[in-house]
């Protein structure tokens, strides 16, 4: 409903869907939550089969970050600054990816 909802109010819109990053164990960022994680990985995968289904592009930030939970902050959501570096960058190349370059 919310892609059918994004897509009415703003027809010509490009979509992309960012998955959840991991969660880590609080105070230990390179320990990833047995518990909350797994919710996560569960949204993430039934959102990407969503997205599948909608056609929307797929932007999988869990999967840049669960290899590296060394770099979480340590409060278990929120991360350090090369962790939004590695994010960041790929935010701009799916956006440069899907989004055509506008023409002079």
């Amino acid at each position: 409903k919310l892609v059918e909802s994004l897509r009415k109010g703003a027809p010509k819109a490009v979509l992309i869907w960012a998955s959840s990053t991991p969660v880590t164990v609080k105070n230990k960022p390179g320990e990833l939550d047995p518990e909350i994680n797994q919710v996560i990985v569960e949204h993430n995968r039934m959102a990407a089969s969503v997205m599948k289904e909608m056609n929307v592009t797929v932007n999988d930030l869990y999967a840049l970050l669960a290899p590296k939970p060394e770099l979480a902050r340590g409060d278990q959501f929120h991360w350090t600054a090369p962790a939004y570096e590695t994010l960041t960058k790929a935010v701009v190349a799916a956006v440069e990816k899907t989004i055509p370059a506008p023409k002079p």
